[in-house]
């Protein structure tokens, strides 16, 4: 039997709460509301700002759990799956994901 595997894709309101992210600075902080997720291929969730005014750094980009993030935001359930080698980006909390192609 053949056929096309499905496409991985990370659904936000599914993960689970100890799910790995890297999160910039200002969403980790809860400075600024999530704008920018990523799933890659290693299985982390990238979620971000949106902003430009950070770099690569360790002190720019940190690692928590999903849960704490979610908990804080709970719009994040309202974006639409992400397919791998894809990107969901928003204008701000209250404004629709729109799925894109990743930043580089």
């Amino acid at each position: 039997m053949s056929g096309a595997s499905p496409e991985r894709q990370a659904v936000l309101g599914d993960l689970p709460e100890n799910q790995l992210t890297l999160m910039c600075r200002h969403v980790f902080l809860r400075e600024r509301p999530v704008a920018y997720a990523e799933p890659t291929e290693e299985g982390i969730l990238v979620l971000a700002c949106g902003a430009e005014d950070h770099g690569d750094g360790p002190e720019d980009w940190l690692s928590a759990s999903y849960g704490a993030v979610a908990a804080a935001d709970p719009s994040l359930a309202a974006c639409p799956p992400i397919p791998l080698g894809r990107a969901a980006e928003r204008a701000g909390p209250d404004t629709p994901w729109q799925i894109t192609e990743p930043e580089t």
